[in-house]
C-alpha cells in the first residue's frame, strides 16, 4: 500500500517542480525523485495517456508541461458498509471475510 503513497508524492513533487521550471536535467529528476531515468520516462508515458503532455526545454534546462496546465492528484477512500455492495465487489470474498473477521474481533 506505501507504493501507492510514494507514487502520490512523487508526481505532488514532479508536478511542484515542472511547475517551477527547476527540475534541472533528466538525470538531476530521476535522482531527486529516487527512481531510474526509465522509470522517469514510463511515468511521462503515463501521464501522456492521460493527457497530460511533458517535454524538456533545453533553453530552461526543465522538463515543462506542453500547455499551461495545473494537476490536481486525487485519491478518494470510501467506506463501504452496505453489505451488498461489498458482495458485489471482487466477489464479495476478500472484504466480506475482513468484514466478519473485524465484526467478530470489534
Amino acid at each position: 500500500m506505501t507504493k501507492i503513497f510514494e507514487m502520490i508524492e512523487r508526481l505532488e513533487i514532479l508536478h511542484d517542480l515542472i511547475k517551477g521550471g527547476r527540475t534541472g536535467t533528466p538525470d538531476d529528476l530521476a535522482k531527486h525523485l529516487d527512481i531510474s531515468r526509465a522509470t522517469l520516462y514510463r511515468l511521462f508515458d503515463y501521464l501522456k495517456s492521460k493527457n497530460i503532455i511533458i517535454t524538456y526545454s533545453r533553453r530552461k534546462r526543465s522538463f515543462v508541461y506542453a500547455e499551461d496546465i495545473d494537476v490536481e492528484i486525487l485519491f478518494p477512500i470510501k467506506v463501504i458498509k452496505d453489505e451488498d455492495k461489498l458482495m458485489k465487489i471482487n466477489g464479495g470474498s476478500t472484504l466480506f471475510s475482513f468484514r466478519m473477521h473485524y465484526e467478530t474481533e470489534g
